[in-house]
C-alpha cells in the first residue's frame, strides 16, 4: 500500500508495531544503550487520537510509541491529501498538565502576553504562534488551529499550535496540544470564521508540549 496514502496509516492501531529507521533515531537508541536490529527500532503502539482541525481541512494523527521505557510520538499530518511525518518527544524540564499548571510552572511562552499581566485569567490565554526556545526561534504556519480529538470513541475539544524553525538544529518542530472534554458551543452564522465559542476550563484543560522533527516516509514502516 502506498505510504503517501492516508489510507496506509488509517492502519496504525493500540497494538501494532511500528519500525522507524531514520539515522537520528538509531543514534539517539544507541547513544542510550539500547540494542536495535539491522532493520530498525520496533516500537509498540500504546495510544492513538485523531485530530481534526480547521473544519477537517487538517486532520492529524496522534501515535503514541513505545520502546523499552521510550515515550514519542509520531505525527502523521493530512492537509488536503499531502501526507508528512513528523516525531516528536516530550522535553525532560516540561510536565503535561492543565493552564494553571502552565502558569505555575512558569510556561509563560506558550501563550501571548495578557492584556492584564496583574490579573492574569488562564482561561483567557491565547497560545503563542512565536517561540523562542533555547535561542532558536520557531514560528506558526498554520496559526492556531482548532477542532476535535478523538480516542477510543472519546472526543474532545482541540487546540493545536504547529511551530516550526529553518534554522540548523535537531528539533526543527514545536507542537502544542491542549485537549478539553468540553463541547463546542453552535456559533451565530456572522461568527464562522472567528476562533469556536468554548467554555474553557483552566482546570479541566490537558496541554502538551513536544519537540521533534520531520521523518522521511521510507523510514517508517507499519509492521503489524
Amino acid at each position: 500500500m502506498d505510504r503517501y496514502s492516508i489510507d496506509y496509516w488509517n492502519k496504525i492501531k493500540v497494538g501494532s508495531i511500528i519500525q522507524l529507521d531514520d539515522q537520528q533515531t538509531l543514534e539517539f537508541l544507541l547513544a542510550e544503550g539500547l540494542t536495535v536490529s539491522s532493520n530498525g527500532a520496533d516500537f509498540e503502539v500504546v495510544r492513538v487520537k485523531d485530530i481534526s482541525l480547521n473544519d477537517d481541512s487538517v486532520q492529524m494523527k496522534i501515535v503514541y510509541l513505545e520502546f523499552k521505557d521510550i515515550l514519542w510520538y509520531l505525527v502523521v499530518l493530512n492537509t488536503g491529501g499531502e501526507i508528512s511525518l513528523k516525531i516528536y518527544y516530550q522535553p525532560d524540564d516540561f510536565i503535561f498538565g492543565n493552564r494553571k499548571d502552565m502558569l505555575e510552572n512558569e510556561c509563560f511562552y506558550l501563550f501571548e502576553a495578557p492584556e492584564d499581566e496583574d490579573n492574569v485569567i488562564p482561561e483567557d490565554l491565547i497560545f503563542s504562534t512565536k517561540i523562542e526556545d533555547e535561542e532558536i526561534e520557531y514560528k506558526s504556519f498554520y496559526g492556531v488551529m482548532y477542532g476535535t480529538s478523538v480516542e477510543e470513541g472519546k472526543e474532545d475539544f482541540a487546540t493545536v499550535v504547529e511551530l516550526s524553525t529553518k534554522e540548523d538544529c535537531e528539533d526543527t518542530d514545536l507542537l502544542i496540544i491542549e485537549l478539553c472534554n468540553v463541547a463546542i458551543e453552535n456559533q451565530p452564522e456572522e461568527y464562522e470564521d472567528s476562533e469556536p465559542i468554548v467554555d474553557i476550563d483552566s482546570s479541566n484543560s490537558f496541554i502538551m508540549y513536544l519537540k521533534g522533527c520531520s521523518v522521511e516516509m521510507n523510514d517508517v514502516e507499519i509492521l503489524t
